[in-house]
């Protein structure tokens, strides 16, 4: 007789994310996908979200990009009505469920996103705050995020391999720090205490006001001094003209005094 035992979490024991009070929210673009390493306009996820299969994909310029793309609910379907989705399922942070994925949480480059998650610990859903340490992992890949947790250098900002290895502590309110922009899509995993098993949720939010990269900040500067240069090239040729047109008028006053007086 062999026993086997199956080591998994009980039924009614639940990770989950709690959602920030007055935070604003945003209609997903449709067909939208996130950037990738090789840039935001190269998207190469799988993952479609807010999908409409009768309308071209979010920036869909490069053949990579064009092949990488995945219909999950409206795989096969004419039409955004024919997609197999409901209405809890256009909020659900579930990766199974992206293309029906419409509103989501909204913040800001400039802030420390500090997340919340609670442990449903028993079957009348009674839950607790986490107090585990937890690990992120951005399901599509990207790596432009990372914590100002105790331990973790700065300068590896951007090393997804070096962030999903490190723990952030809920007890210490460790921030997410994003160094990109757009939709952030993360597998929230922690080890329970009790059971040892390993608990899953998921979070999606969406990153507005990025600063202006390098380049752009570049080509803004050079616009602004060829516009200044170019709105005081055309005030002197201005004055230039006015003060001209004075002084003819000027002369020929004087002129037109001194014929007066010869003949007088």
């Amino acid at each position: 007789m062999i026993l086997r035992f199956l080591v998994t979490c009980p039924p009614y024991k639940a990770l989950y994310y709690e959602p920030r009070i007055a935070v604003s929210n945003l209609t997903v673009p449709i067909n939208y996908r996130p950037p990738s390493e090789r840039g935001k306009g190269i998207p190469l996820t799988p993952n479609v979200y807010n999908a409409d299969p009768s309308i071209p994909l979010y920036m869909n310029w490069y053949k990579v990009s064009r092949e990488t793309a995945q219909f999950k609910q409206c795989k096969g379907a004419a039409t955004v009505h024919e997609c197999q989705c409901s209405g809890i399922s256009e909020t659900s942070p579930d990766p199974h469920s992206t293309d029906c994925m419409r509103v989501v949480e909204t913040t800001l480059f400039s802030q420390y996103f500090v997340p919340r998650f609670f442990v449903r610990t028993s079957r009348n859903t009674e839950s607790s705050p986490l107090q585990s340490i937890y690990h992120l992992r951005d399901v599509n890949g990207r790596k432009d995020w990372c914590t100002n947790a105790t331990g973790f250098e700065l300068s590896q900002c951007g090393d997804s391999d070096s962030i999903e290895s490190f723990g952030l502590d809920p007890l210490k309110h460790d921030a997410i720090l994003f160094v990109g922009e757009g939709l952030y899509h993360f597998e929230v995993s922690v080890q329970d205490k009790v059971s040892f098993c390993e608990l899953k949720t998921h979070l999606v939010i969406f990153v507005l006001e990025p600063p202006l990269s390098t380049r752009n900040e570049s080509i803004t500067i050079s616009v602004t001094a060829i516009s200044m240069l170019l709105i005081a090239f055309v005030a002197y040729l201005a004055y230039f003209s006015c003060n001209r047109a004075s002084q003819t008028e000027h002369d020929f006053n004087v002129g037109s005094a001194g014929l007066t007086s010869g003949h007088g």
